[in-house]
């Protein structure tokens, strides 16, 4: 009770890692306050909670048109997977970059059983989206894979 209250407290206030100026900027979704403090991609998935506790949540979701989704419709998985984390990424950010995020997605899925990563089966008249081709045969390896790969760039730096 009262050590946790003591910790909020403190925390209120700027974070001394917290990202100025973001592009992209990550606030917690406890901080209400008109001038929340920000953190870059790579500073809210290092630190992974923000420090009131709050699970981190993008300051606004870029928007995407019909365009974009169509051009989407013909990437591979990884090269979709790489879109979307660039649009959640500023490019001038300098812990992570672009050209990052494309080298890591050249290797994220490197130990996935199947060349398209996910795979669309038809039986009948249901298809299904097959998510177990990762190394613990389970959906969560799509997402830990690309975390691994990002955490071990941004840790490396």
């Amino acid at each position: 009770g009262r050590e946790k209250r003591r910790l909020f407290v403190l925390s209120r206030g700027r974070h001394p890692n917290s990202c100025l100026v973001c592009l992209m900027p990550f606030v917690s979704v406890l901080d209400t306050s008109e001038r929340p403090t920000r953190f870059s991609f790579s500073q809210a998935t290092l630190l992974g909670w923000a420090p009131d506790g709050g699970m981190f949540w993008p300051e606004s979701v870029p928007k995407l048109n019909k365009s974009e989704l169509l051009t989407w419709a013909e990437l591979t998985y990884p090269q979709l997977v790489g879109a979307l984390l660039k649009r959640f990424v500023a490019s001038s950010e300098d812990d992570l970059s672009h050209a990052d995020i494309d080298a890591i997605m050249e290797v994220a899925f490197v130990s996935f059983g199947s060349a398209s990563i996910v795979e669309l089966k038809e039986l009948k008249d249901l298809r299904v989206l097959e998510l177990w081709h990762g190394r613990s045969l389970a959906f969560k390896d799509l997402g830990m894979s690309v975390l691994g790969a990002i955490l071990s760039l941004l840790l490396e730096k």
